[in-house]
Order: structure tokens, then C-alpha cells, then sequence
């Protein structure tokens, strides 16, 4: 396989609402054909004051078993937290880069297929500017300035994905935007955690004027405008 020798490496985000959730998503992820080197969570200590005493008892087992590494934000990315951190991590590797969702579980073969799909310095998603579960990225195209150059302002309009994309397009990365219906298939929704929690800690929601919005920002803190 071209990237079997990579490591692919998965990051998760979480808040309270939802943390109920994570370790089922991870539960699914650890029982792949192909099973990911690591999976950072990310949580925020503004959300978790009380640290792990937090968490759920599951969840704690497999941190405590290695199965999943925890990472404490001290401040609040939101819907950046997803990505920052770990890409912040682990800045300087070369390695495949799993973006999943807290309340989601991924079929067998889901990492594998994504995997498989995914080119040398390719985006893999399921459309632009729409939030998804199906994405991944080569690591090693991102640069502190994706860190660096990330204002209050784009945090708080809160479209990650957008930012994503902008960047991209500035450091020349070859991005493929495609929909793939069998991974469409791979992945269900845990409960009704879509249902209770819409848009977990998204400001606004994902309306054409925010999407606009994050667009100009993104541009603007990237240097495009």
C-alpha cells in the first residue's frame, strides 16, 4: 500500500456535552483491519476544570491502557481544537494525519480505505467548506504558521474547515475534495449525540453568511487578501 509505511495518527476533539461518547468512537477505531499508530483527545482545562475527575470511567481505562493520549489546551480553540494541538505535537513528522468525530463510530476498514485514498500531500474529504468526518491529511504539510497566523477572529466564527482549505491553497498543497458513498457507510452517528448536542461548540452554525465570513477571515489571517 503507498502509505503503509506512515504512521497514521488520529485526532479527536471533545467538550462536556459529548465526552459520554468518545469511547465508543475510539473503541471502533482501535478495531480496524488497519489499526491507527495513535489517537490524541484533546480537551480543553476551561471545559474540564476538574481534569480527569471529569471523564468517564471507560474513557479513563483507555487513557490509563495507552490506548488513547490526552492532550490539555489550556485556552479554547473550539472546533480548532480538533487539529491544533495534535498537529502542534507532533510539527516535523512525517505522517498521515486522521481527523474523526466524537460522536461517531467507523466501521471496520474505514481507516484502511481512507488511508488507501489518500495521495502524498492530498486533502481527503467529503466536500469543501462542509464540515465532515471523512478527512485526513499528509502532516507534513502543515507549518507553525498554520498555528501562528490562526486569529481570535477565525476561532470565533468557528469554521475549521475553512481555515483548512484557505491554508492549503496558501502553501500550494494538491488538495482532492472527494465523496466516497462506501465511506459514507462506514461511519454512524453514536445515540443521538447529533440530536442532543447539534454543531457541538460551533457559534452560529454552518449558515451561508457564516461560511462567507470565515472565508474573508481565513484569507486575512493567511495573508490571501
Amino acid at each position: 500500500m503507498q502509505n503503509s509505511k506512515v504512521p497514521v495518527r488520529v485526532t479527536m476533539a471533545s467538550w462536556p456535552p459529548r465526552i459520554k461518547y468518545v469511547e465508543r468512537a475510539v473503541r471502533s477505531l482501535l478495531d480496524q483491519t488497519m489499526a491507527p499508530d495513535s489517537i490524541d483527545l484533546n480537551l480543553s482545562r476551561q471545559e474540564f476544570p476538574d481534569g480527569i475527575d471529569n471523564l468517564p470511567d471507560g474513557l479513563l481505562q483507555l487513557i490509563a491502557d495507552r490506548k488513547v493520549t490526552l492532550n490539555w489546551e489550556e485556552g479554547n480553540t473550539y472546533v480548532f481544537r480538533k487539529e491544533v494541538p495534535t498537529i502542534k505535537k507532533y510539527y516535523g513528522e512525517d505522517y498521515i494525519l486522521l481527523v474523526c468525530d466524537d460522536d461517531c463510530f467507523y466501521s471496520r476498514g474505514y481507516v484502511e480505505r481512507i488511508v488507501a485514498n489518500l495521495g502524498n500531500n492530498d486533502a481527503y474529504c467529503s466536500e469543501p467548506g462542509v464540515v465532515g468526518n471523512r478527512v485526513a491529511f499528509r502532516g507534513g504539510v502543515f507549518k507553525p504558521m498554520f498555528w501562528e497566523r490562526l486569529t481570535q477572529e477565525v476561532i470565533d466564527c468557528g469554521i475549521s474547515d475553512t481555515y483548512i482549505g484557505i491554508y492549503l491553497l496558501k502553501v500550494g498543497a494538491k488538495c482532492k475534495w472527494v465523496r466516497d458513498p462506501v465511506l459514507d457507510d462506514m461511519i454512524g452517528g453514536i445515540d443521538n449525540a447529533a440530536l442532543d448536542h447539534p454543531n457541538s461548540e460551533r457559534i452560529g452554525g454552518y449558515t451561508r453568511e457564516r461560511c462567507v465570513l470565515a472565508d474573508m477571515l481565513s484569507r486575512k489571517a493567511l495573508g490571501l487578501l
